[in-house]
């Protein structure tokens, strides 16, 4: 049939070299995609930046729950304001 082979042996070739080929996708596939989301600084995990109304509201909270004296607080308030 096909170089003298008969016809399973192709069919059995096919069917190695489709392995092979499925093998090597799923192997190549999920490094380029994670090679363009890398290059494209696409980070899904990183936060949005945030306003300046729900920063200031956050540090009046860290203020109120006592986690940040009162002049950390003045200082960071001035820092956010500066970045308007």
């Amino acid at each position: 049939m096909f170089y003298g082979m008969g016809g399973w042996h192709v069919l059995v070739i096919l069917g190695v070299m489709l392995v092979f080929a499925l093998v090597v996708a799923a192997i190549v596939v999920p490094i380029v995609l994670v090679t363009r989301h890398s290059a494209t600084g696409d980070d899904h995990g990183a936060a949005l930046p945030r306003s300046v109304e729900s920063r200031l509201r956050e540090l009046d909270d860290l203020r109120n729950r006592g986690v940040i004296s009162p002049a950390e607080h003045e200082a960071q308030r001035a820092a956010i304001i500066r970045e308007l």
